[in-house]
C-alpha cells in the first residue's frame, strides 16, 4: 500500500485513536473517524450487497442511524448512490431532498428541529 494511497490515510484515520486506547478496531471506530475527517455533523455506515439484505452497522448519533435505515429501507440516498456507482457521492447538505420518500421523512425531519 503506498504511503499517500487513500487506504493508507483511512488506515491512520481509523487506527491511530484506537491504538491510543489499545484497543481492537471496529465499526464504531470507522464511523467516528469518518466524522471527524471531514466538515459533517454525522456519519452512518452500512453492510450492503446485490446478492443479500443490506444491514446499517453503525451511526455517530441518532440522526445518522436513522439516514441509513431510511436510505436502505427506501433504496435511495447518497449512501445507495456510492454503493451502486462504486465512488465516494457527495452531498453539501442532504436537506432530505435526496432520500425524501413519501410519507417517510417527516418524522425524521420533526426530530432534527429540536
Amino acid at each position: 500500500m503506498r504511503p499517500d494511497s487513500r487506504s493508507a490515510r483511512i488506515q491512520v484515520l481509523v487506527a491511530e485513536p484506537t491504538a491510543l486506547c489499545g484497543a481492537r478496531i471496529g465499526v464504531v471506530d470507522v464511523c467516528t473517524a469518518a466524522a471527524a475527517a471531514v466538515p459533517v455533523g454525522g456519519a452512518g455506515l452500512s453492510a450492503m450487497s446485490r446478492t443479500v439484505a443490506s444491514h446499517p452497522l453503525c451511526g455517530t448519533d441518532d440522526i445518522s442511524e436513522q439516514l441509513e435505515e431510511l436510505q436502505l429501507s427506501l433504496g435511495k440516498g447518497p449512501c445507495v448512490d456510492a454503493f451502486l456507482h462504486g465512488s465516494a457521492v457527495l452531498t453539501p447538505d442532504l436537506g432530505f431532498a435526496e432520500i425524501r420518500g413519501k410519507g417517510t421523512t417527516g418524522d425524521l425531519e420533526a426530530r432534527t428541529d429540536r
